[in-house]
């Protein structure tokens, strides 16, 4: 009877740990260079994205998060940026045949 709530707080403890994981690698800012690289940085890693590394841009359907598929792996952003257009654009350019897919698309209010 004593080891059931420990189970059930061990197992919270460690969805917690992963969701901060998470969001602590999650990119906060994105700049674009001249030459079209990208740089990536969250508080984890630090991403430098040359000209056709981006495949493609995945997004959710509820509009929280956008993962770009790289030669370097999956890296996860925040959806909710100022300039969600200004971003897949700069994606575009950098990366002329990558692949958006329709929750990557900026939302119409």
């Amino acid at each position: 009877m004593g080891i059931a709530p420990t189970v059930i707080l061990g197992s919270l403890a460690g969805l917690a740990s992963w969701l901060v994981w998470k969001i602590v690698g999650t990119v906060w800012q994105i700049d674009r260079a001249i030459d079209n690289t990208l740089l990536c940085l969250s508080a984890r890693r630090r991403w430098l994205l040359f000209p056709d590394q981006i495949f493609a841009v995945r997004g959710d359907a509820y509009g929280l998060f956008l993962v770009l598929v790289t030669a370097q792996g999956k890296i996860w952003l925040w959806a909710r940026m100022g300039d969600r257009a200004g971003l897949l654009a700069a994606i575009r350019r950098s990366s002329p045949r990558v692949d958006l897919d329709r929750y990557a698309e900026p939302r119409r209010l």
